[in-house]
This record gives structure tokens, sequence and C-alpha cells, in this order.
């Protein structure tokens, strides 16, 4: 049996892959096109850059990756004024929390958004929705729901974060009025 070796790649292949991912396109898409065994690789050759530049190696710091997702992207395919609702939920959101932790329960709100607007698309906030048409359909989906960046379903650990966003934002809302 042979032992699996490292693939070597060359220094362009490195420079372009960290040029890109700089640039704005994903990790994840750029390790499947190069064919590198993940994503970390593409972080791990974007950070030598900052460790280059502090042993004073390199002449100027490296940009910062700054591209964001507008939260209205990050909603998803939602309209109408449930997602308007849910965006100004988010919007804010950013006012107490951290950039990522918006960004996360952005993704795992629109889940929620856009379950509810499948099923009844009349909502216009979250004080028309009830418990037996809305909720607790939703809470009995999760089980089943497919994780989109891998073939499976969504973990358990997964299904609880979803759950619990939904819960933090209904209580949240409620405590608006």
């Amino acid at each position: 049996m042979e032992k699996p070796t490292k693939t070597a790649y060359s220094f362009e292949v490195k420079k372009e892959v960290v040029q890109r991912y700089l640039a704005g396109e994903t990790g994840m898409n750029l390790a499947a096109e190069f064919h590198l065994s993940s994503k970390v690789l593409v972080k791990s050759w974007s950070s030598v850059r900052q460790v280059l530049f502090h042993a004073q190696l390199l002449a100027g710091p490296p940009r910062v990756r700054t591209q964001r997702v507008p939260l209205k992207d990050r909603v998803g395919s939602m309209n109408g004024p449930f997602a308007q609702f849910l965006l100004q939920y988010l919007e804010r959101q950013e006012v107490t929390c951290a950039r990522i932790t918006v960004s996360s329960l952005a993704t795992r709100l629109a889940h929620f958004g856009q379950f509810v607007t499948t099923i009844d698309p009349s909502p216009a906030s979250p004080a028309q929705l009830t418990r037996c048409t809305h909720i607790e359909p939703y809470l009995v989906s999760r089980p089943r729901s497919p994780n989109t960046k891998s073939s499976g379903i969504l973990s358990v650990a997964e299904q609880a974060r979803r759950i619990r966003a939904t819960e933090n934002f209904l209580r949240e809302i409620t405590e608006w009025r």
C-alpha cells in the first residue's frame, strides 16, 4: 500500500489563489477550482503575507479582505413585507452585535423566513404568524432540512442554532411592542 504524498503547489499558483481570495472570491470556491484539500489552506496562504510583512520582508501590509455580503443578499430570495421586517431586525442587530454574529443570524433567520413565506406568503410581520400554521411546521421540518454545504441533512447542533435564532427573533420582536 502506497503512502499518500502531499501535493506541492508552485509559487505562481499560491500567488494567484491568494490574490483572488483577497479580491473577494471565497476560499471554498478557490479550493474546489485548484483541487486544494480545503479552504483552510487558502486562508493559511493568505496569512503568510501578514507574517512576511511583520518580518519586514514585504514593503507594505497585505490588503485586508473586506468584502461583505449585504444583509439584503444574506436574506436570500425572500421578497415582500416579511423580508423587509427581517432586514429591519438584522439592521438593528448590527448596532449591538458583532458583524459575524449578525451575518450568521441572517443566514439562520433567512431559512425561517423562506420557510414561512413559502407556506404562507401573506404575513407582513411576525405579529401575523400563528403557532400552528407557521412556527410548529418550521420546527417539525428542521430534522429533514438539507445541509447546503454538504450532501446530508443538518447536524443536530445546526438545527438547534437555527431554532435558537428563531426563538430569540420572536422573543425580541415581542419585546419591541
